[in-house]
């Protein structure tokens, strides 16, 4: 059996965009949870997160206060979240006008459903990474 030279007649940034919108078991065509990925923050909801991201949120987007989804993760105590952002590059000192970075927040305005030993975990997992108050 003789083995032909092919030539690549498509560019391989081609091929692989096809196969990216054409794909079903590639893509997770869930329906988003919550409307913003602050809200899906706010509710701990990662998956959400991780969709929201994949659809094309920023990682840095800001809501009506000027909170990053990073804020947000250090108000309500969601560490796991907190630590997915980081890890995709979230701007850890990031400041939100009136209110700081999230490291100021993990300090002094954690919300009251948040125990002193989740505050204490987020501040750790912030200072880990760099943040600044």
């Amino acid at each position: 059996m003789k083995i032909q030279n092919i030539k690549m007649r498509a560019p391989i940034g081609l091929v692989v965009f096809l196969i990216a919108v054409f794909c079903n078991n590639c893509r997770d065509n869930k329906p988003l949870t919550y409307e913003s990925i602050h809200e899906a923050v706010q509710k701990g909801d990662l998956q959400d997160v991780k969709r929201h991201l994949n659809r094309g949120a920023a990682l840095n987007s800001r809501d009506e206060n000027g909170c990053t989804p990073l804020h947000i993760a250090a108000f309500y105590g969601q560490k796991e979240i907190a630590e997915f952002l980081i890890s995709k590059g979230a701007d850890i000192n990031a400041v939100a006008p009136w209110i700081g970075t999230a490291l100021t927040i993990a300090k002094e305005k954690i919300a009251e459903s948040v125990t002193k030993q989740s505050q204490q975990n987020m501040i750790e997992l912030l200072e880990k990474h760099g943040a600044k108050q």
